[in-house]
């Protein structure tokens, strides 16, 4: 069972945080945090996470990363950097 409390927390970092429930309370957990104007910055496998965000970071090898529109099927919009 996951159980949330607010005390005024403007931003979470959720690590396969639904990965042992549900996809209903997935949905509850992200709409919950929604409506308490949470910013979430999710870390998961599941498919269905891409419905609670607008953003996603690949990380590939040698140090190269891509953030993308999730909605997105291009790839005008796309950051992609490499470090070295």
């Amino acid at each position: 069972m996951l159980l949330i409390l607010y005390f005024g927390v403007d931003n979470v970092v959720l690590d396969e945080a639904t990965s042992q429930v549900g996809v209903a309370m997935e949905r509850h957990l992200y709409s919950r945090c929604a409506q308490l104007k949470i910013t979430v910055l999710s870390v998961g496998h599941r498919a269905s996470l891409r419905d609670f965000h607008h953003l996603e970071l690949h990380i590939g090898g040698a140090g190269s990363w891509q953030i993308r529109p999730i909605d997105s099927s291009t790839t005008d919009d796309q950051i992609s950097v490499n470090i070295e």
